[in-house]
């Protein structure tokens, strides 16, 4: 929310420019009609559909990092959760364009929601239209109150401190946020519904978007895997477009103590998650249309792979497939201009997969009277996608100038959890004894235990354990000499040299935590819930770090 500096400008003059461009394009479509566009028959879907799909994909992974993550209690998504929340929902305004652009006469586009009118007409609730209709709207609807809920707090922040033209915008938007405990206790239980309530629409936005292909019967489309395959594919795509976007971000608004390589560490483990499951689909698709012995299912998908249209296919699947396997390699997860490069050759991917399970199952159907060759996108088209994309990044960076990019009060509950745990630690240190009990209770609790530390110095041991627990409160972001500190204690921890298994560490938490309400004369519900969040980002990182 500070003053923007020169690459901001230059940013927002490049974007405004594509902008400029995709207007202009579509002033000509809506002059000319949709034959600027190269549709011709039987290629009635092309570049336009390819965008829509890949848009609503777009925004999934706002939703599984902000709400699934939020359910399963990762704290690591802190941090990244704002973005990709207004990603979501820049994301579906973006796709929301394109059936409305699609249609012949975008004029008459409130014709697609069912309304009363003097006409006693009705829409068709069979057409794929429709349905997307209501998917994009009710995704919209859910994920803009999703994003609103979240910033409440943070405007109420800002209209404290605001002296300019924003402070009324501000002032609405906060809705009247004191902080009071009353408030705090609604806003968690809504902020709850709200995420339980997107999860669902995870699978099933995107699986009504997969069913305008497979309610066909068109060779290539009629599967019942359309809907997981969709799905995975979203989530996939969100994700790399989480990365890039994060990526320049960090260093425009100078949040690297905030968003820190383990953040994009944990984001590359779920792209490797979702592109096996994405190259699983691929086989599966293949497998099925072979096995199932049918002529034209055979043909679609031999054509695919070796027709007109086999650059984009294996392009598809190095981009989806060969390339994200790098990620299981740590040093390409955590350098930064690696991630960068995959998850731009994974946007590249998902945008080519929408576009050959378009194109090459409408350019290779039942008649081969239709199979006219290569389908060529005109000018219009891709001017109008540019323009989308441009929309999308405009929406972005008026968002992250006006309001924070990085959840100001998740950050500053993380902060006050850090601060209670070096009290309560610094209390405990001085006591005499205190490591001592420890290693006793420890000790006491598995013969495993027992076993592991058999011939450990323990004077050494506990010099170690002191300055582990001080650089704790690192893990979720600090100097890169203290992280480096407590990534060489979690290598010890490996196989190679303590051989410490991870199960040990749920009875070192629980052994350390009776300690601490012995020796803490201030331990209380507070000091405990401080505790366990903050050791809980301890364990995680050093779990990551560990050699396994």
């Amino acid at each position: 929310m500070q003053p923007p500096g020169r690459a901001y400008f230059a940013s927002l003059v490049l974007i405004l420019g594509g902008l400029a461009l995709g207007a202009y394009a579509f002033s000509v479509q809506w002059r000319l009609g949709l034959g600027v566009a190269g549709y011709e028959h039987p290629m009635l879907w092309g570049i336009y559909i390819t965008n829509f799909v890949f848009w609503v994909g777009i925004a999934h992974s706002g939703t599984l990092i902000s709400a699934v993550l939020f359910l399963f209690r990762a704290k690591w998504r802190t941090s990244v959760a704002r973005a990709s929340e207004a990603m979501t929902v820049f994301a579906v305004m973006t796709a929301g364009l394109f059936p409305i652009i699609h249609i012949g006469r975008p004029w008459f586009f409130y014709w697609l929601i069912p309304y009363p009118n003097e006409r006693q007409l009705w829409v068709n609730f069979q057409s794929p239209l429709v349905w997307d209709v209501f998917a994009i709207t009710t995704y919209l609807t859910v994920s803009a109150m999703f994003l609103f809920l979240g910033l409440i707090p943070d405007v109420a922040a800002a209209r404290d401190r605001c002296t300019d033209w924003r402070k009324p915008i501000y002032r609405a938007l906060a809705i009247g946020w004191r902080g009071s405990t009353r408030q705090w206790i609604h806003y968690g239980a809504l902020y709850g519904f709200f995420a339980a309530l997107a999860t669902p629409l995870v699978v099933s936005v995107h699986s009504v978007v997969s069913w305008d292909f497979a309610m066909s019967i068109l060779p290539g489309w009629h599967s019942t895997i359309f809907a997981p395959y969709f799905v995975a594919g979203a989530i996939f795509s969100g994700l790399a477009m989480v990365i890039t976007l994060l990526i320049p971000l960090r260093k425009l608004l100078g949040i690297e103590e905030y968003i820190t390589i383990r953040h994009f560490e944990n984001l590359a483990k779920l792209i490797i998650v979702t592109s096996l499951i994405v190259g699983y689909a691929y086989l599966t698709e293949f497998f099925v249309a072979w096995y199932s012995g049918n002529p034209f299912e055979q043909g679609t998908f031999y054509n695919r792979m070796f027709g007109e249209y086999r650059l984009f296919s294996w392009a598809m699947l190095t981009c989806n497939v060969v390339i994200p396997l790098l990620l299981f390699f740590k040093r390409v997860r955590t350098s930064l201009a690696a991630l960068f490069v995959i998850s731009i050759f994974v946007n590249i991917g998902m945008w080519l997969e929408r576009f050959v399970i378009i194109v090459t199952s409408l350019s290779h159907d039942f008649d081969p009277a239709n199979w006219t060759g290569l389908y060529e996108p005109t000018w219009v088209e891709g001017a109008i996608t540019v323009g989308s994309f441009s929309l999308f990044f405009l929406l972005f960076l008026i968002f992250i100038k006006n309001f924070p990019a990085v959840s100001i009060t998740e950050m500053k509950e993380g902060s006050a959890h850090a601060e209670v745990f070096d009290d309560s630690l610094a209390r405990c240190l001085s006591k005499h004894g205190f490591l001592d009990r420890f290693y006793e209770l420890f000790l006491a609790s598995s013969p495993r235990v027992r076993e592991a530390f058999g011939n450990t110095d323990f004077a050494h041991q506990k010099k170690m354990l002191a300055d582990s627990l001080s650089l704790m409160t690192s893990a979720s972001g600090a100097p890169a000499d203290e992280l480096e500190e407590l990534d060489r204690v979690a290598r010890r921890h490996g196989k190679h040299d303590l051989d410490i298994g991870l199960d040990l560490y749920d009875l070192w938490l629980e052994s350390l935590m009776e300690t601490v309400r012995e020796f803490d004369g201030h331990f209380d519900r507070d000091v405990d819930r401080a505790w366990r969040n903050v050791l809980a980002e301890g364990i995680e990182f050093m779990e990551s770090r560990r050699e396994r």
